[in-house]
């Protein structure tokens, strides 16, 4: 068995890889194909949105149901939302350096795109399958936004998506609500987090988990969502997620469920190196990312 201080070494040449052999891709094609799963999956949910709220105009439904969590929560309309999307913009920064940390963060993007691509695509499915009531007597669904011809409905997609479907940026709409938009966003951002971040950075998944909290109860709080609508979504989310890496351990090669895992997982591949900063500088980030793999590594010796 090798000497500690060989071990060490060992260690010491493999932080000397070159950021950028790491941070390219095995194989773009795979990579692209991933990235374009997720961005036409949170197309086709755009267009769904449009859907739905001309049949929720259609219907009539502006009588609201009951909510138990509704009745025992402050009113922050408009305002709640917002407060939501600070949260999801901060969790987006935390997975993005998250990703930025990781070596193999080509495989980790496809799989977050993956199961993001696949979440949002039954969220379309069940925005379209059932038409639910406004969840608050005070939001306007103003029949004069309706999407009446092919290029209108195009139009009001095209908004929606380039837009993000965020409160900030002027996208207000009715009838998206089964199951939450922003919840399944902060939620899967909140899991992906947590799940690839050392375990040395508990705190920070404290945090998460906090955010995670403030913001679905924020989404409450705003009357956008009905209760149920975020249940569900953080339901579907963990499910989706633990479903995901359950056959990644088990080295499935293939799911019907996620039609593009074959190329995400051709990425997988075995690394010396878990965590590398790719650019030169901050040059403190370089050295937290050198000691991060020293001390997984010791715990593997020990």
């Amino acid at each position: 068995m090798p000497s500690k201080n060989a071990q060490m070494a060992s260690i010491g040449s493999f932080n000397q890889r070159s950021p950028k052999t790491i941070m390219d891709p095995n194989n773009y094609s795979n990579f692209l194909f991933c990235t374009s799963y997720f961005f036409l999956c949170l197309f086709v949910c755009s267009f769904m949105m449009v859907v739905a709220h001309n049949n929720l105009v259609a219907v009539q439904a502006h009588t609201p149901l009951n909510d138990f969590a509704h009745q025992y929560t402050p009113q922050l309309l408009g305002a709640g939302m917002e407060y939501c999307e600070l949260v999801a913009i901060t969790l987006l920064c935390l997975a993005i350096c998250t990703l930025l940390i990781r070596s193999d963060r080509a495989l980790i993007w496809c799989r977050l795109a993956n199961i993001a691509g696949t979440v949002f695509l039954l969220r379309a499915a069940s925005m379209f399958l059932t038409t639910i009531p406004i969840p608050h007597s005070d939001i306007q669904c103003h029949e004069g936004i309706l999407a009446t011809t092919p290029f209108e409905y195009l139009q009001r997609t095209v908004n929606i998506y380039l837009h993000g479907g965020l409160y900030i940026n002027g996208v207000k709409i009715c009838g998206d609500y089964m199951f939450s938009g922003h919840t399944s966003g902060i939620t899967l951002l909140s899991l992906f987090v947590c799940h690839y971040t050392p375990e040395s950075f508990w705190p920070l998944r404290k945090c998460v988990f906090v955010l995670n909290v403030l913001g679905t109860f924020f989404i409450i709080c705003a009357r956008e969502h009905y209760s149920v609508d975020i249940l569900i979504a953080l339901v579907v989310c963990v499910l989706c997620f633990n479903y995901y890496h359950a056959l990644v351990d088990a080295r499935h090669t293939s799911s019907w469920f996620y039609p593009t895992y074959p190329f995400a997982e051709e990425f997988r591949e075995h690394k010396n190196v878990l965590y590398q900063w790719p650019f030169a500088k901050p040059a403190y980030l370089s050295e937290l990312t050198r000691k991060l793999n020293l001390t997984i590594r010791d715990q593997k010796f020990n």
